[in-house]
């Protein structure tokens, strides 16, 4: 049996490798607080749009801008510990290939800052 061990992969181009026939997330994110990474992949950067609203921008783009977003967050209030959920938010844009915008909220109308947050995104790399 052989073994492979290498430190990067890249394609041809020096780019991002192409995963064939794989559901392998292209990009995923934990953070911290309002825009602590603590671990990630394919995220070159958050940013804090305000209370409980979060931008998570690529390193590599997407391909197109339908791939699917899902996420978790805890909020950091002292209303006892809740599990939140995270959506698109109304009237913003929310989703394009270099970047996708998330919203915490306890419920539908509350906007929550994140005490923890994931994000994934399946979908394909430009």
């Amino acid at each position: 049996m052989s073994t492979l061990r290498a430190d990067t992969i890249q394609n041809t181009s020096g780019g991002a490798v192409t995963l064939t026939n794989q559901s392998a997330a292209k990009a995923w994110c934990s953070i911290d607080g309002d825009t602590t990474v603590l671990d990630s992949v394919n995220i070159a950067s958050t940013t804090d749009n305000g209370s409980g609203d979060n931008t998570y921008t690529f390193s590599n783009a997407m391909g197109n801008a339908t791939f699917a977003v899902s996420g978790m967050s805890k909020s950091d209030d002292n209303a006892g510990v809740r599990a939140a959920f995270m959506q698109f938010p109304a009237n913003n844009p929310s989703i394009a290939t270099t970047f996708f915008r998330l919203t915490s909220q306890y419920d539908n109308t509350t906007l929550r800052e994140a005490e923890y947050a994931s994000a994934i995104a399946h979908g394909d790399l430009a």
